[in-house]
């Protein structure tokens, strides 16, 4: 049985799969993974970091591939199956596994094939089938019938619509979570045309209270071409990319039955959070909102909102997984009411200019989703502090900080990295900011050694202080120590330090 769920994308159930209607070839298909996919096999953490009720699991996938992932019991009937982005592995990611694991429900992280413990190679094609795989393994795992909820980041966002879509009658998802959304033929459209990601309509974002900015971008590079030929060179790119959560617009009419939860940060310089107003505002289900203010591409969040993340998650899958067929839940339509104002009915159109090499000029009023007494959220700025992490992450220098050293690997700056590391190492060590700062640390050291594709070459003298960056911050927390097996990112960065830069 097929459910055809609009332009270039057919669901295949009885394959367990999704599959593009303009098949590409397998070399095109293997060409774009390795390119686009960036994917590690370090053990960045080990799964005790999770508590006492975590551990290994592995699972079958399509095309005899084995899984690798992290299972953690919780004390709520319910699975939450976490999808993470795109860099690194599972075991990068475990900020976003403790905020689920925070929510009281089960958790099962796992591995795209390629990916950290997982078997294979990187694989778009599969992306999916790897998602749907490890929903039957937390949906098998118990003889208990307990609902399954998705939640996914960046390149899991895409991922987990995708499998939701396909699943939307045979094997139903309690709910999404996504955060981070991109659409990849929107994306491609702002490259060849700008040299930035699209689709960019709001130029300016401005707070109830009267605070406003102006939205910054990343530019990587490509373009200017003209509008017709960059949207006519991004269609045809998009046709031959072989993922089915491509397009996450085109899933809406799968995903009628199943709530959503869309999540982006307002400042993400890399993908812009016009793509995920139009996913929500294309969901004609149970849907919500959650803008971020001043919070940046994943995994900024997790740092700058993390007790309100939690919440907001808490809410969500408690409601999802309660919830009975064809009930209209009093959570999604208080957040649906609050959503419509915000997405509806505040955007100032003022369109200067709508050609495809500039984008429209316009004002987007947002109000922050802080929470209530009574959990749901209310508007209100500025944004609310709730734990102390996240409030020294915004106000003692470490956002600024990241920010810049985001900006630098996405331009190849390895001289404003440099410069960036060094400055950080004078704030005070703090997890979980010095993990993910070791992680630019050693991306500078990979590069000494040619492991990243399209990077250049840094100097000895700059690969060398990387690792003795990477070392400070890695040897401050009794956590990450913990880690140094022969799998961790310290067993490579001991040939560094010994000299073996090339």
């Amino acid at each position: 049985m097929s459910l055809s769920a609009g332009r270039g994308l057919t669901y295949t159930r009885d394959l367990f799969s999704l599959e593009s209607e303009e098949a590409p070839l397998s070399w095109l298909a293997r060409f774009l993974s390795r390119r686009t996919l960036l994917a590690d096999r370090f053990a960045w953490v080990s799964v005790e970091a999770l508590g006492p009720t975590a551990r290994e699991v592995d699972f079958a996938s399509s095309g005899g591939a084995t899984l690798g992932g992290w299972l953690i019991e919780g004390r709520r009937p319910g699975t939450i199956v976490f999808c993470s982005g795109n860099s690194g592995n599972l075991s990068a990611h475990v900020e976003y596994l403790r905020m689920a694991v925070d929510t009281g429900f089960s958790v099962l992280g796992f591995d795209y094939r390629g990916y950290g413990r997982s078997s294979g190679i990187p694989d778009l094609r599969f992306l999916v089938d790897d998602v749907l795989s490890a929903c039957r393994f937390a949906r098998d795992r118990s003889s208990e019938a307990e609902p399954i909820g998705l939640f996914g980041i960046s390149l899991g966002a895409a991922s987990t619509l995708a499998a939701a879509a396909a699943t939307a009658e045979d094997f139903p998802i309690a709910g999404v979570a996504v955060e981070g959304l991109s659409d990849l033929y929107e994306m491609l459209a702002g490259l060849f045309a700008g040299g930035r990601f699209g689709p960019v309509r709001i130029d300016r974002v401005e707070s109830p209270g009267g605070e406003s900015w102006a939205r910054e971008r990343v530019r990587l590079g490509a373009g200017p071409l003209p509008g017709i030929l960059a949207r006519a060179l991004a269609w045809r790119s998009c046709r031959s990319y072989p993922f089915a959560g491509k397009r996450p617009v085109l899933l809406a009419d799968a995903l009628e039955k199943t709530p959503v939860f869309v999540i982006h940060g307002v400042d993400d310089e890399l993908l812009p959070m016009e793509a995920a107003i139009d996913v929500y505002e294309s969901l004609g289900g149970e849907k919500s909102l959650w803008l971020i203010p001043h919070a940046g591409h994943a995994q900024e969040p997790a740092m700058s909102h993390r007790a309100e993340y939690v919440t907001q998650l808490d809410r969500f899958f408690a409601r999802a997984f309660s919830a009975e067929a064809g009930d209209d839940v009093a959570g999604f339509s208080v957040r649906r009411e609050l959503v419509t104002e915000i997405v509806g009915s505040t955007i100032r159109q003022r369109v200067v200019n709508s050609n495809d090499s500039t984008h429209a000029s316009a004002t987007y009023r947002i109000p922050v989703a802080t929470l209530a007494e009574d959990g749901f959220p209310e508007t209100g700025f500025p944004e609310a502090v709730h734990d102390d992490r996240s409030r020294a992450y915004r106000e003692d220098g470490y956002r600024e900080l990241f920010r810049r050293l985001v900006r630098c690997v996405n331009a190849r700056d390895f001289d404003g990295l440099d410069r960036g590391l060094e400055e950080y190492l004078r704030l005070p060590r703090a997890m979980p900011f010095d993990f993910l700062a070791s992680m630019y640390a050693f991306r500078i050291a990979q590069a000494s050694r040619g492991d990243l594709r399209g990077w250049p070459t840094p100097s000895e003298v700059m690969a060398q202080r990387a690792v003795s960056c990477f070392e400070t911050l890695w040897d401050a927390h009794d956590e990450l120590r913990a880690n140094d097996s022969p799998e961790s990112p310290r067993a490579l960065l001991g040939e560094l330090s010994e000299g073996a830069v090339r």
